[in-house]
């Protein structure tokens, strides 16, 4: 199994032209004296700063590409007696061609370490009546980078 697509990171960068927009921001109690808002602690203040947009990340970004999944990682936290809480990460490798893969496995045009923790149910249904790899497969086809990558 193997996904194979264009994975495209973004990155949020200030506004080309310079525009601006006004947010309203609390400022905590406890601020320390010498913050540029201590004057206005405990109280709400409307600030002017440069818009942010969300771009494509040209530099780690891939057009179609084939990617495998090397490992996964399970990580849990317990909450409490009742309560633990599970989170996946995935390592992945992109080849750019199946081809490129089947000639050079341990030689991946990219490797990827750990994706992002991303929270679980392991006792949902979707994880319980699935292999661990279609399981991090489709969890990882779900998350924006690679939602336009085919199942191959």
């Amino acid at each position: 199994m193997a996904l194979q697509g264009d994975i495209k990171f973004t990155k949020t960068i200030d506004h080309p032209d310079g525009e601006t927009e006004m947010l309203t921001i609390q400022v905590p109690e406890d601020v320390k004296e010498g913050h540029p808002y201590y004057e206005h602690r405990g109280t709400t203040v409307d600030v002017e700063q440069v818009k942010q947009i969300e771009v494509e990340d040209v530099d780690k970004s891939y057009d179609d590409v084939y990617l495998v999944i090397t490992s996964c990682g399970f990580t849990q936290y317990k909450m409490s007696n009742s309560e633990k809480i599970w989170y996946l990460s995935i390592i992945y490798h992109v080849f750019l061609t199946e081809e490129d893969r089947d000639l050079n496995p341990n030689q991946p045009h990219s490797y990827h370490d750990w994706t992002n923790m991303e929270e679980i149910n392991i006792m949902s249904d979707d994880f319980k009546n699935k292999d661990i790899i279609t399981y991090a497969y489709e969890h990882l086809n779900k998350q924006h980078p690679f939602l336009t990558m085919k199942k191959v």
